[in-house]
C-alpha cells in the first residue's frame, strides 16, 4: 500500500474519532469562577465552545460581590437572587465552583438543589490545571486541547497529562510523541471535588377529599283531612261528646240564684297571636326612589368653650 493510501486513512479515522468524540454538553454549565484575570479568561475561552454561565465572585472582609457576564458585559447580581437562582432565563444543570488553593470560596456560592441538579469544587487557579480538569469535563477534543495549548501558551502534555481523545497520529513525527509514555491520567484529581448538593424534596400528591353525596329531603308525610260529612264516623264521634258534656254539667235548682259567674277565660298568647295573623296587613305604598322615608343626618356639634 503507497505512503499517500496510508495517509488518506489515516486522515480519515482522525475525523472520525473527533466526530465521535467532540460531544460538546447540551446543558448548561454554571462556572462561578473568582475575579481573575487569566481565569477569567479561560472561563470566556470554554463559553465560546460550551453552553457555559460565567459568574464572577469577589470577596470582600463585608461581604460577596457577584456578577455575571451576559456576552457583552458584566452585571451586578444580588446575593439573594443568586441564592434563590432568579438571575437566569434558563437554569443549569451543573454548577463548577474555581477556588484559588489557599482562599476557599463562601458557602453561598454552592446551589440550591431546587434550581441546580449536581456540581463540583476546583481547588485551583493554575492555567494548567484550570484547562485540564475543566477539559476532562467537557471532554474536549483533539483540535480544542491544541487551541487551548497554543493560545494560552502552556505544553500540551501539562494541560492534558493523561492525553486524552489524543492519538498516535496526532503527534507521529513530533517530540511530543515519546512522551506519550509517561502519561498520568490521575494528575491533578485531587482538586477535583464534587459540591454536596440536596435535591429538592419530592412533591407530596395532594390528595383531594371526595365531597360527600347530598342527604335528599325526607318526604312529609299529607295531612289526611278530616271527613265531617253527615255519614261520616268522625263527626257521629264529635255529637257524641258534645251530648256527654251537656249530661255531665250540673243543674241549677229553682230559685236559687245563680253562683258567681265563671271568671272569664283569658286567651293565651297563642291564641292572641292566631288572631293577629289572621288580621289582614294594610299594604302600606314606599317609594323607593323617596328620600323622606330616611329622616336626615343631625350633625351635633359640641358646644364652644
Amino acid at each position: 500500500m503507497s505512503r499517500k493510501c496510508l495517509l488518506w486513512i489515516f486522515f480519515l479515522l482522525g475525523a472520525l474519532c473527533q466526530n465521535t468524540q467532540a460531544n460538546p454538553k447540551n446543558e448548561i454549565t454554571m462556572l462561578v469562577v473568582p475575579r481573575d484575570a487569566k481565569t477569567i479568561q479561560i472561563a470566556q475561552d470554554i463559553s465560546r465552545r460550551y453552553p457555559v454561565l460565567i459568574v464572577s465572585y469577589q470577596q470582600t472582609p463585608e461581604q460577596v460581590k457577584l456578577y455575571a457576564w451576559n456576552g457583552d458585559g458584566w452585571v451586578d447580581i444580588p446575593v439573594e437572587d443568586y441564592t434563590n437562582g432568579v438571575f437566569f432565563a434558563n437554569r443549569p444543570h451543573h454548577t463548577i465552583i474555581v477556588e484559588a488553593e489557599n482562599t476557599p470560596a463562601e458557602d453561598l456560592l454552592v446551589p440550591d438543589g431546587t434550581w441546580c441538579d449536581s456540581g463540583n469544587r476546583l481547588l485551583s487557579t493554575e492555567p494548567h490545571v484550570l484547562i485540564h480538569l475543566l477539559g476532562r469535563y467537557f471532554d474536549f477534543p483533539f483540535r480544542i486541547w491544541r487551541q487551548f495549548s497554543m493560545r494560552h501558551n502552556e505544553p500540551f502534555e501539562k494541560i492534558n497529562p493523561a492525553f486524552i481523545n489524543t492519538y498516535w497520529w496526532h503527534h507521529y513525527g513530533e517530540d511530543i510523541f515519546a512522551k506519550r509514555s509517561l502519561r498520568d491520567p490521575e494528575a491533578d484529581m485531587d482538586k477535583w471535588l464534587y459540591l454536596d448538593i440536596t435535591p429538592p424534596p419530592p412533591i407530596e400528591p395532594v390528595v383531594v377529599e371526595e365531597e360527600p353525596e347530598p342527604v335528599p329531603p325526607a318526604e312529609i308525610p299529607a295531612v289526611k283531612p278530616v271527613d265531617l260529612s253527615a255519614n261520616s264516623p268522625t263527626k257521629a264521634l264529635a255529637e257524641a261528646e258534645s251530648s256527654a258534656k251537656k249530661d255531665a254539667a250540673p243543674e241549677t235548682p229553682d230559685g236559687v240564684e245563680d253562683a258567681e259567674p265563671a271568671a272569664e277565660e283569658v286567651p293565651t298568647i297563642e291564641e292572641t297571636a292566631k288572631e293577629i295573623i289572621k288580621e289582614p296587613i294594610p299594604e302600606i305604598a314606599v317609594d323607593p326612589f323617596s328620600a323622606t322615608e330616611i329622616p336626615a343626618a343631625e350633625i351635633v356639634l359640641p358646644p364652644a368653650k
